[in-house]
């Protein structure tokens, strides 16, 4: 006998099956996918080739470093006979290294073109564009890129190096460029080196450079005024407004300051800075050694204290109350009390400038200008320790007038790399330490039409009166006694390096 079956309980769900209605068929697992995933593997090759564009960057940068180990000082640069080309190495304290065996004639030219790059800052940019080109190594328009940089940047390197030059001179500076070409056929990762891109186009580019015509650069000019008129005539920003923001954004045309704090906080382009009498002292500023808010001036650190730099400013003048009444002065003794760099149109006149007077010998000058046109300096006392009282470097449209130059260790004047300098009216003594005398009143290097006219010029112990090489320079109704030379007898025909232009001096006794 069948037994019927129990019927489920009450509580118990029941699921209803529609009949005529298929059920879905079991899921199955899918099977594991055993082949090479391609994407995976592609963020890892992207990164090893990355690393090998460092790794080639850190090669050629030690690679260099040990070549220029051995390298030897010269004034501007290093000079060194393990490389071929000129090129800037480093980034923190960057340095110029050039072959050995140049003419000072093409030391000239080469330090000017590498002195133009670190002023610009072109060995950044050219980091940037390699990092550039190491992350999107895989865009052959990156690689366009970064070639057409490197050729822009000597290009335009070349242009600001040449754009006063008349075509002689050019044409000297185009066979540098050719004796210190190279035929590397990779690319360079860190130097910024003066003969190592488009040496042939450069060349011509050099020998063809034009100053831009006269409507090109009006019609620059036009563009950068509307530019500007669009910028001052859009509305302000609502922060700024719910801020108060009044500051003014320059300084007004005549400040009259009374201690080293006010002088920093005025210096700005079109200003005319009137010193109030007394001393003012750079090393007791404020901010003395930190950073500045104020971007034309910083301070540079030396070895016993910080170097005050005036930077990147155009049309200032800073004036004095009088020699005797205004003084500026600073304390470390490798340091120069007045460092000028990329300035146009400076004047300093009617004060006098020197370190404190403390033990020490001194390693630096009291007016230094490295790439500066246009300095006017009137009416001023230059005293040492200082071993040099005006010292410039790659500048030009220089004037010293009716000054005096006085107790420094060294040499009055140090030109280097510069262009129409006028020494003029200026009293120059005392030049040289007691007990071993100096070296020189004017050194002079690789500069063109450099005048000393009308100063007088006595009471020192030197080597010899001048040393000139590679330059052109006019001597004329300068006033001489007292001035003892070690090397010759005294004797404006002998006691020179070099052979200037003398005309008319005056040479009183008690020279020897």
């Amino acid at each position: 006998m069948q037994t019927p079956e129990a019927l489920p309980d009450i509580q118990t769900p029941v699921t209803t099956v529609i009949s005529g209605t298929p059920s879905p068929a079991p899921e199955t697992a899918p099977e594991p996918d055993t082949g090479f995933d391609f994407l995976s593997v592609l963020p890892w090759f992207w990164f090893g080739i990355a690393c090998c564009f460092g790794i080639y960057s850190l090669y050629t940068y030690l690679t260099l470093k040990l070549k220029v180990r051995e390298a030897v000082k010269i004034p501007g640069g290093w000079e060194c006979d393990r490389i071929e080309t000129a090129f800037i190495l480093g980034f923190i304290r960057p340095k110029i290294y050039i072959p050995m065996g140049m003419t000072p004639e093409q030391q000239r030219y080469i330090l000017a073109h590498e002195r133009t790059h670190l002023d610009k800052g072109d060995h950044w940019f050219k980091m940037v564009g390699f990092l550039a080109l190491a992350l999107h190594w895989f865009n052959p328009l990156v690689w366009a890129a970064y070639i057409l940089l490197c050729k822009d940047i000597e290009i335009a390197c070349d242009e600001r190096v040449v754009q006063f030059m008349e075509l002689d001179e050019r044409k000297a500076y185009s066979a540098a460029l050719l004796n210190c070409s190279t035929n590397r056929a990779h690319f360079a990762a860190c130097p910024v080196a003066f003969g190592e891109v488009s040496v042939k186009e450069r060349i011509k580019s050099v020998l063809s450079y034009k100053k831009p015509g006269f409507w090109i650069s009006l019609v620059g000019v036009i563009a950068i005024v509307f530019v500007a008129v669009c910028l001052v005539t859009s509305p302000a920003r609502k922060d700024a407004e719910a801020a108060g923001d009044t500051e003014p954004t320059s300084v007004s045309d005549a400040v009259t300051v009374h201690n080293v704090d006010e002088l920093l906080a005025a210096i700005a382009p079109d200003a005319v800075i009137q010193l109030e009498p007394g001393t003012y002292n750079l090393s007791g500023a404020t901010g003395y050694g930190l950073p500045s808010e104020n971007p034309y001036y910083g301070w540079t650190e030396k070895y016993d204290g910080f170097e005050l730099m005036l930077q990147n400013v155009k049309n200032l003048t800073i004036r004095g109350s009088g020699k005797v009444n205004t003084t500026l002065e600073c304390d470390p003794r490798s340091a120069s009390v007045i460092n000028l760099k990329n300035c146009e149109n400076v004047t300093l006149e009617d004060f006098t400038a020197g370190h404190t007077l403390e033990l020490g010998e001194c390693s630096s000058g009291v007016i230094y200008l490295q790439n500066c046109t246009g300095t006017d300096m009137n009416r001023l006392g230059i005293y040492g320790c200082g071993m040099v009282g005006l010292q410039a470097e790659a500048s030009s449209d220089i004037s010293l007038a009716d000054s005096d130059v006085y107790d420094c260790s060294s040499s009055a004047v140090q030109l280097a790399s510069c262009e129409n300098v006028s020494i003029a009216g200026t009293r120059i003594y005392r030049i040289g330490s007691q007990e071993y005398g100096g070296y020189t009143y004017f050194m002079i290097d690789s500069s063109q039409d450099v005048t000393v006219e009308n100063c007088e010029i006595s009471d020192s112990t030197l080597m010899n009166l001048a040393e000139i090489t590679g330059s052109t320079v006019q001597m004329k109704g300068n006033l001489f006694s007292n001035c003892r030379t070690q090397q010759t007898a005294f004797s404006l025909q002998t006691a020179y390096f070099g052979t200037p232009d003398i005309e008319a001096n005056l040479v009183l006794e008690g020279n020897r």
